[in-house]
């Protein structure tokens, strides 16, 4: 057998020597040698590795704390990218945090990676100050690779490092199935290429989803969860302009403050009631998140004049909700809806709250049965509301 060779940076060499037989070192059976980010190390299996530079001790840009210079000469830690004689490409991003633009362009080529191995340590935990990831930057880590067109559909992504921050496995199987990923396990065998069912049941992510629940319940929450890996983001606010004959509403003014917060800076909004033609024109790759349908029939009807007339009320539903459903039909596009759940309490005292409450209802069932997935969020939890479609485009 020839030598072994252990290739990493020089920090990472200077802690695997001690454990290395002095005496190995010295006959050459063993040999620690220093990678240089962007330099290709050819195996005798014939594979090709490739050092990038990772995100430990970096600023924003990719530069080493208190410098100016790019630091490829003397990484703290690299991720190495793998290339089989066939072509086949992996990247083992086994211990990092948000990549600079630097790495997220050097691993990006003329084809997407088959195999992504990458890191997801701290859950919900987001102030841990490592350079790790969780599950808010992961997905924003995705959504950069995505763009780049580093990972694409065929890609197989596997979320490994993970810790015990993480939420309980079924509740993270689901969070990461909607990002196209799953959970690395030990003696996980993966087949590049494969379609592998995620447990739970989905073989794909949803294309269509519905987010329902009461106030408060974590609905917007976890739209935003959904589409946060989406290379582009389109969020469709559909709340109306304040009437001008009405003084001021704080309360409100907040919770649109709070909402526009959330959403990452990459994210286009477009404030508008025709929620049919912007996902109509979204196209394959595109995200759209439209927050909520709950105030879109609020502006339809409002746009009518018909709170006091329940016939045309209805008329002019059905035809909204049925120009909508079309435009879900068709659309290659990932759209996730949130509504609301109006009709679970007391029935309503005034005639146009209870016009209101089946109308939202009414909108609700019909835009449910154009979504591959329909879910409940109750106390900040998601359920899902029976199987996802498995056909394809209906």
């Amino acid at each position: 057998m020839g030598a072994i060779e252990v290739h990493g940076p020089v920090s990472a060499l200077d802690r695997v020597r001690p454990w290395v037989d002095p005496a190995r070192l010295a006959d050459g059976s063993v040999r620690l040698v220093e990678c240089v980010v962007g330099r290709e190390v050819v195996l005798p299996s014939g594979h090709i590795a490739r050092a990038h530079l990772a995100n430990h001790g970096l600023g924003e840009h990719g530069f080493p704390s208190g410098s100016s210079e790019l630091a490829t000469a003397a990484p703290e830690a690299v991720l190495w990218e793998v290339t089989s004689p066939d072509g086949a490409r992996m990247l083992h991003a086994a211990d990092t945090g948000p990549l600079p633009a630097s790495t997220v362009a050097s691993i990006a080529s003329a084809s997407p990676l088959d195999l992504l191995l990458v890191e997801e340590t701290f859950g919900d935990v987001v102030d841990h100050g490592t350079a790790h990831l969780d599950l808010q930057t992961l997905p924003l880590l995705l959504a950069a690779l995505r763009d780049a067109g580093a990972v694409g559909d065929s890609t197989t992504v596997v979320a490994v490092h993970l810790s015990h921050h993480n939420p309980p496995e079924p509740e993270l199987v689901r969070r990461l199935a909607a990002w196209g990923v799953r959970p690395g396990r030990d003696l996980d065998v993966i087949t590049v290429g494969a379609t592998r069912p995620v447990p739970g049941g989905a073989l794909t992510p949803a294309r269509r989803t519905l987010v329902t629940g009461g106030a408060r319940s974590g609905k917007s929450r976890e739209a935003e969860r959904l589409v946060a890996a989406a290379p582009r983001v389109t969020y469709v606010a559909t709340s109306g302009p304040p009437h001008a004959d009405l003084p001021h509403d704080a309360e409100w003014a907040d919770r649109v403050a709070r909402h526009r917060e959330r959403r990452p800076a990459a994210w286009s909004t477009v404030e508008t009631a025709d929620v049919a033609g912007v996902v109509r024109s979204a196209q394959a790759g595109d995200a759209v998140l439209v927050d909520c349908l709950t105030l879109w029939l609020t502006r339809v009807i409002d746009d009518a004049d018909a709170w006091n007339d329940a016939d045309t009320a209805r008329s002019i539903m059905l035809a909204s909700v049925a120009d909508l459903v079309s435009a879900l039909r068709a659309t290659p596009a990932r759209v996730v809806l949130v509504t609301n759940e109006v009709g679970s309490g007391i029935v309503p005292l005034h005639a146009g709250a209870r016009l209101f409450r089946d109308l939202l209802g009414e909108v609700n069932s019909r835009v449910a049965d154009a979504c591959d997935e329909v879910l409940l969020t109750v106390a900040g939890r998601a359920i899902i509301l029976g199987e996802l479609r498995t056909e394809g485009p209906l």
